[in-house]
């Protein structure tokens, strides 16, 4: 009997331990959940200050571009005048080399005249002059006489100021090529730098943004977690912890285009077309990037490329590659100078990283009409076009409507 009630007692002391426990295990469950609120709320924060930073950049970007778009023309203009004043300089050598042939030529007739009268003395001219049968004829001849002596005297000096004037102007044009090409290199290295420091800041930007997807990734385990501790509970979760703001700008036109293009995310679609659209630039063929996922140039690890690049110099004719109306004309740190076009029947095409654009916002355009000027704006590595198609809102592949 005793036994019996000291089990009893044994197991009634465990019962009364196990429930003293619970406010301590409780305790700690809300400690751990205060403890991933206060985390994620940090997180949170983080990310409002990256993407006060991400906004500013954004726009230090923009005028980085505008700079590098004139810093290139400026470029392209002395390439140009260069390359005409150093073809002026081989056009005036060509000139300055017939010159002194005909200097030359009229210096030999000269030297044989000269020869001549040496070794005979005056009597030549003087035997043409005394055949003379009348008075008149003398003086004729006499005339004769002194008009070539002068001329071949008056035509070697304006051959040889001839000379000496085209040789004057090369030598003032090989100056100002010098002149030209030092201009040019230094025009060319400031390019270059804008490029640099663009570069350098876009690569910043995307740092900030990959960073923002990491803490939001953070911040929804901490939710999950907590979460947790909460049903293990029974208690409501009371909310996120913390929420999640947007990862830096949004991007219009839903792209951002690297070296050949871009990346991005949104709807795509494999699905197929039609031939209704004419090639976006009309002299560039090459596509140097198709749809589809590929090792993003600028963001790097593995993308969805929701359009094509066409590799084309700075400065090619981009066209309309349908008719429709300008939906969007401007400009965005990732798609740079960008164009949309809305076709009708929830078709719709978009031409980012051009150099300039021709089109504004709402006007028509129509199939084949210059729109814009390729180039390298925006999230880009070199001069190109990023076509992209969107069918009813989704990207689909482009050379399926071409």
């Amino acid at each position: 009997m005793k036994k019996k009630y000291f089990g009893v007692t044994v197991f009634l002391l465990t019962l009364c331990l196990c429930f003293a426990s619970l406010p301590g295990l409780a305790v700690k469950a809300d400690s751990r959940t205060e403890d991933l609120k206060d985390k994620a709320k940090k997180k949170e924060e983080e990310n409002k200050e990256l993407e006060k930073k991400i906004s500013g950049m954004e726009k230090e970007i923009e005028a980085m571009d505008q700079k590098i778009e004139k810093a290139s023309d400026k470029a392209d203009k002395l390439e140009k005048k260069l390359n005409d004043t150093k073809k002026q300089v081989s056009d005036t050598k060509e000139k300055l080399s017939e010159a002194k042939a005909s200097k030359e030529k009229q210096y030999k007739i000269m030297s044989k005249r000269i020869k001549y009268l040496y070794e005979n003395g005056n009597t030549g001219y003087i035997d043409v002059i005394v055949q003379a049968k009348s008075f008149n004829e003398f003086l004729t001849r006499l005339d004769y006489v002194s008009k070539i002596s002068n001329y071949d005297n008056n035509m070697f000096h304006r051959l040889r100021k001839t000379q000496d004037k085209i040789a004057l102007a090369s030598k003032k044009l090989e100056e100002s090529y010098k002149e030209i090409k030092t201009v040019t290199k230094e025009a060319k290295a400031e390019e270059a730098k804008i490029v640099s420091l663009a570069d350098s800041k876009k690569s910043k930007l995307i740092q900030f943004q990959q960073k923002i997807a990491s803490n939001k990734d953070l911040m929804q385990k901490y939710q999950d977690r907590i979460d947790y501790y909460d049903t293990a509970s029974n208690k409501p979760s009371g909310g996120n912890a913390g929420n999640s703001s947007s990862s830096g700008s949004s991007r219009p036109g839903g792209s951002s285009s690297g070296s050949s293009g871009g990346s991005s995310s949104g709807n795509h679609s494999s699905g197929g077309g039609s031939s209704s659209l004419t090639w976006p630039v009309p002299s560039c063929h090459t596509v140097t990037s198709p749809f589809g996922n590929r090792t993003h140039p600028v963001q790097g690890g593995t993308k969805f490329h929701e359009g094509i690049d066409i590799g084309a110099p700075k400065g090619s004719t981009v066209v309309a590659a349908g008719s429709g109306t300008v939906e969007v004309a401007g400009y965005s740190p990732y798609n740079g100078n960008w164009v949309k076009i809305d076709h009708g029947n929830g078709l719709e095409t978009l031409y980012l990283h051009n150099s300039s654009l021709k089109v504004s916002s709402g006007q028509r355009v129509s199939r084949g009409q210059k729109i814009a000027s390729s180039g390298s704006t925006g999230m880009s590595t070199g001069p190109h076009l990023h076509f992209a198609v969107k069918k009813n809102g989704s990207y689909v592949n482009p050379m399926n409507y071409m």
